[in-house]
């Protein structure tokens, strides 16, 4: 951006000002804060509840592996339904937070079937 200023002030030189690359750089900031203030109201209900997963796991979960019942159990309230938790689940596998076990783990002194590795750490 800063060099399109260059050359649409006039100045055919071989570098770009310094308040030239002030321009730009403002121009810069200014889009990208737009871009950011127009997404935000775009972010989907899954990504929402994705995140609100994610943060609960880092606060709250100490053991490599999880599995469905702490979160249903003692997990945010908008993800104690199973519907809605496995949608968030889908989400962090998609972006590789969770990886499914393909066999059983024992976690908490019993043998869970349907298990994720927690892969943020």
């Amino acid at each position: 951006m800063s060099a399109v200023i260059q050359v649409v002030d006039g100045d055919d030189t071989d570098y770009i000002s310094t308040i030239n690359a002030m321009h730009g750089i403002s121009l810069a900031r200014y889009y990208l804060s737009e871009t950011v203030r127009i997404r935000k109201g775009v972010v989907s209900e899954d990504i929402i509840k994705a995140e609100l997963l994610l943060t609960w796991l880092k606060d709250n979960w100490a053991e490599e592996d999880i599995y469905l019942s702490p979160i249903m159990n003692s997990g945010p309230n908008s993800l104690r339904l199973k519907k809605t938790l496995m949608s968030a689940i889908r989400v962090l596998e998609d972006h590789k937070y969770l990886v499914k076990n393909e066999e059983p783990k024992t976690i908490d002194g019993s043998i869970r079937k349907e298990t994720w590795k927690i892969n943020y750490r």
